[in-house]
């Protein structure tokens, strides 16, 4: 029989194999547990496996995209860094959330997190994990102030912000009239803004017989005020100017829409871009990427975007975005709850809040440089000071049926 002849390359690989089948038993009963190959992604796995629920009410109306996509996106990147952990989300109404935690307490039927409102809470704050120990100074001081004060009940932190918005006005330029600010300057008080609203266009145009056109206008979400913007001021005191001159405003003919402190969304970006029939709306980063979405469609308007004028006292905000966990659960559950709300605050995944038109709660991240009006809105979160929580509630609350009396009084 003649002998072989192998090519050096063929020889080699021969050698190898016969060498792993002599050597593999002595390390695969290390490889195998359970009957289940361990592989390398299981270093990330967490000794405790399973589901967590995540009940998702979107109080905040995002500037564009859908915010369930996104978390859904945030969702998957989680469960591939945590092997065998799964978030089960479940969207749903405010109304719908009330109904279970009007039912009952009982930890059972609960969810292991939960999205916090800022008005009407829903959520007993006794019930809420109290997350002061599982974050570090270092972790919460990158954040705003105002956010951050938005969770805190006394000395406990029930909730981490994770995203936010932006209150601004919105100049309908055709109306804009002499001696009014240039669309060049920038609104920095009271008085510029009273001076501009009053000399905007608020009678009858020619050929419109009948049609009513006023000079300023807002709205109401049942979890966003924008003029308490204007009107309320650090630690809970009233800004007496700006209340002030919303005050006169009311009393005027054609400066105020009717009903402006209960008039919903629709109806008053409707007023203002669609008809053309208001000069100023104060409102959210949403109404930017709505003109813009005209405009895309050939119905746009010629529009300046202003930031909320402010003084030492700052500005107030409403639009915080936030999310809590269930106390009562087990540690394992807490600790992979408590990963999950510290992943939303990842670079990364502030960085994408882009998608949504909204910004991060991250002083230092600065999402728009190459947007001109969102970098307006931006850097006024700088400006902000308060908000409706502690005991600010009451006193917006109060201001805010005021305005309601007030506006149906036109």
């Amino acid at each position: 029989m003649r002998g072989l002849n192998l090519k050096p390359i063929t020889f080699i690989v021969i050698s190898m194999s016969i060498v792993f089948l002599i050597t593999a038993p002595l390390y695969l009963p290390d490889m195998i547990k359970d009957n289940k190959i361990v592989g390398p992604s299981s270093d990330n796995k967490p000794e405790w496996t399973g589901v967590i629920s995540l009940w998702y009410v979107p109080y905040l109306d995002t500037a564009g995209g859908s915010q369930v996509t996104w978390m859904n996106n945030y969702i998957r990147v989680f469960e591939k860094q945590y092997p065998g952990v799964f978030i089960d989300l479940k969207v749903m109404s405010s109304e719908r959330l009330s109904l279970y935690f009007y039912a009952g307490k009982e930890q059972d039927i609960l969810p292991d997190m939960v999205t916090l409102a800022t008005y009407d809470q829903t959520v007993p704050a006794e019930l809420l994990l109290d997350l002061s120990t599982y974050f570090s100074n270092a972790e919460l001081d990158g954040l705003h102030k105002t956010a951050i004060n938005s969770v805190m009940v006394e000395d406990s932190l029930r909730a981490i912000p994770w995203m936010i918005g932006a209150y601004g006005l919105y100049i309908n330029n055709l109306y804009r009239a002499e001696p009014s600010l240039r669309q060049d300057e920038e609104l920095i008080d009271y008085d510029q803004l009273d001076m501009m609203v009053r000399d905007m266009y608020g009678e009858e145009q020619p050929g419109h017989a009948g049609t009513e056109y006023f000079a300023f206008s807002s709205y109401i979400t049942p979890y966003t005020r924008p003029l308490l913007s204007i009107i309320y001021a650090k630690e809970g005191k009233i800004n007496n100017k700006g209340y002030e001159i919303v005050a006169n405003w009311l009393e005027g003919e054609n400066i105020c829409s009717p009903d402006i402190a209960t008039t919903d969304y629709s109806k008053a970006f409707n007023l203002f871009a669609t008809e053309k029939r208001t000069g100023v709306l104060l409102g959210s980063n949403k109404v930017l990427y709505d003109l813009r979405k005209l405009e895309g469609a050939g119905k746009g308007m010629d529009f300046t975007l202003y930031s909320i004028p402010y003084n030492t006292n700052g500005t107030y905000q409403d639009q915080v975005a936030a999310m809590g966990i269930l106390d009562g659960k087990a540690d394992d559950v807490k600790s992979i709850c408590v990963m999950f709300l510290k992943g939303l605050l990842e670079e990364n995944h502030q960085k994408a809040l882009t998608e949504l038109g909204m910004f991060s709660v991250m002083e230092s991240l600065r999402l728009y440089d190459d947007d001109k009006e969102m970098s307006i809105l931006e850097e006024s979160l700088t400006n902000m000071t308060t908000g409706p929580f502690g005991t600010n509630k009451e006193t917006a609350d109060r201001i805010w049926n005021d305005l309601i009396k007030s506006s149906q009084k036109q």
